[in-house]
């Protein structure tokens, strides 16, 4: 767990932050939360958790600034409203540490309703590929089975940079963001 930090963005989503932050309290991760919001999160942070009020950053400069902060070699990205599971991280930089041409993990997504009732169901249910030397077979691939990769597991230069195309791009659409990863 200390080569890898988990990065948590927030915007305006408060109410989410006490339930993640319980989440985590306790584990041996690293955890970042970057909170843009107007006002800064008022409640119990656990102590294994920074968190960095940045009113007015916008997501691509929030996520630079964040990243440039971390001294781990992995981060994992996690949505407000998301949970990792932690076995998976293990896993994950387990297997990037043995497959050095890969730069990015993605597992996989279950959802559940905001009113839980127990069941859990499939996201992104195709399966995934193995990435050909060829570029334009890579962007048929993940074009012709999407499979969010924003939130995911990353080696922290590889992450840096797509940031720092996309700070330096200042794109005005975030949908752009995935591509850049």
């Amino acid at each position: 767990m200390k080569d890898v930090t988990i990065i948590i963005p927030t915007h305006n989503r408060h109410d989410y932050l006490s339930r993640l932050f319980s989440y985590y309290s306790g584990s041996k991760l690293r955890i970042l939360c970057c909170d843009s919001s107007a006002h800064s999160y008022r409640y119990f942070i656990p102590c294994n958790i920074k968190y960095v009020h940045m009113p007015g950053f916008s997501f691509v400069d929030k996520m630079c600034a964040a990243i440039q902060n971390i001294d781990t070699k992995f981060i994992a990205c996690c949505a407000d409203d998301d949970f990792i599971l932690k076995k998976s991280i293990l896993e994950g930089v387990d297997f990037l540490n043995k497959e050095m041409e890969y730069s990015a993990l993605v597992g996989r997504y279950v959802g559940f309703l905001k009113n839980f009732n127990g069941s859990f169901y499939g996201m992104y249910n195709k399966n995934s590929y193995v990435p050909s030397k060829i570029p334009i077979e890579n962007a048929i691939n993940f074009m012709g089975s999407y499979h969010m990769i924003l939130w995911g597991l990353y080696r922290k230069e590889f992450l840096l940079e797509s940031y720092s195309i996309l700070s330096y791009s200042n794109f005005d659409n975030d949908n752009y963001i995935e591509l850049v990863i």
